[in-house]
């Protein structure tokens, strides 16, 4: 903190604001050096609750101006009411491998199978459709946690999620302690290659900071002995080793893999500038209104129009496909189209 100049801003001045978004830490410095200093200057500082959350935009200013001086500021009027909007929940990407792996997890799942959700994308497991990841604390949280519901517990099999970064950032104490104990849980780490959530930093062990370390390389490192791997696009696939690790009696580990379709192709785009992605199309006639891709698959590139019918947000759609094996009726797809062109 400069100290020297803020004393002398302190002095120069009858009264002081001080505004600080968020806990009030260099408020407190402020004062601190005014007490120090023995400035007569009056200091105000936010005063109701409600402005210590939130970011202080100029409407929300001005009210605290006005509360501070009301000689010489007005409170903002209210603003305007928008009209009711359609709610809209926050949700994956298209074409990430979460949806697509939390998809099939489901119906593998048993309705009383108990599920403990981590911090980062798949956080959004938890909502609909998916509705998973009944138990939500903190990051890295989660493999501890799904050891303790696991414990004298033979009746309720426990699955834990947690993201490869989240595992290399705060994960590894608790599977190592799942491994030492072989506590009766399955852990699904969803790798996607990097720390999506929070704007793609380079995380170790992928490459990116350091050498590549191969997740299933480091978990036997860590004393983990029951380890499958799948591509999470690879939706019966990993129903089928899901079973398997939950069958287990033990710690087991899937490895549920596909990169950050995000990341991917804003890569993809900058090597290749003229590259355009090719988006899905549902076949109108094979069509039959299922709704599996809104309702369970839940892929933002489907909208359902007032008659019905089911299409695709070419806008949205990266064109990945990881959709086409969630419909029934087949009436996802790459078509060809009139003249015997695809």
């Amino acid at each position: 903190m400069p100290k020297e100049k803020i004393t002398q801003f302190l002095t120069a001045h009858d009264e002081v604001l001080i505004l600080e978004e968020l806990d009030p830490v260099m408020e407190q410095e402020i004062k601190t050096i005014a007490w120090d200093a023995e400035v007569s200057c009056q200091i105000h500082t936010r005063t109701d609750s409600e402005y210590m959350i939130g970011e202080l935009v100029p409407q929300r200013t001005q009210s605290i101006l006005a509360d501070s001086w009301p000689e010489l500021f007005t409170k903002p009027a209210p603003p305007d009411q928008a009209d009711d909007v359609a709610p809209r929940i926050p949700q994956m990407c298209p074409g990430c491998g979460h949806r697509s792996a939390f998809y099939a997890v489901k119906k593998a799942l048993g309705e009383n199978d108990i599920t403990v959700a981590d911090i980062g994308c798949h956080s959004l497991g938890f909502m609909t459709p998916y509705d998973m990841g009944e138990v939500l604390l903190c990051m890295g949280h989660s493999v501890s946690t799904g050891s303790g519901l696991a414990i004298n517990n033979d009746s309720r099999p426990v699955v834990a999620f947690m993201g490869d970064s989240t595992m290399i950032h705060a994960g590894l104490p608790g599977i190592v302690n799942a491994a030492i104990y072989d506590h009766n849980l399955t852990l699904i780490l969803m790798e996607n290659g990097t720390t999506a959530m929070t704007g793609h930093q380079p995380r170790f062990g992928a490459g990116e900071v350091g050498d590549k370390v191969p997740l299933p390389e480091l978990l036997r490192g860590l004393g983990v002995k029951f380890i499958r791997e799948v591509d999470a696009y690879s939706q019966e696939k990993l129903q089928e080793e899901l079973r398997e690790c939950m069958v287990h009696k033990g710690f087991s580990v899937l490895i549920a893999s596909h990169a950050c379709m995000l990341k991917f192709t804003r890569e993809l785009k900058k090597r290749k500038p003229d590259y355009q992605a090719k988006p899905v199309e549902v076949n109108q006639d094979s069509c039959t209104k299922a709704y599996t891709c809104l309702r369970e698959f839940a892929c933002p590139s489907f909208q359902i129009n007032e008659d019905g019918s089911v299409t695709v947000n070419e806008d949205l759609c990266i064109g990945d496909g990881s959709c086409i094996q969630t419909c029934a009726a087949k009436a996802i797809g790459r078509f060809p189209k009139k003249g015997g062109d695809k």
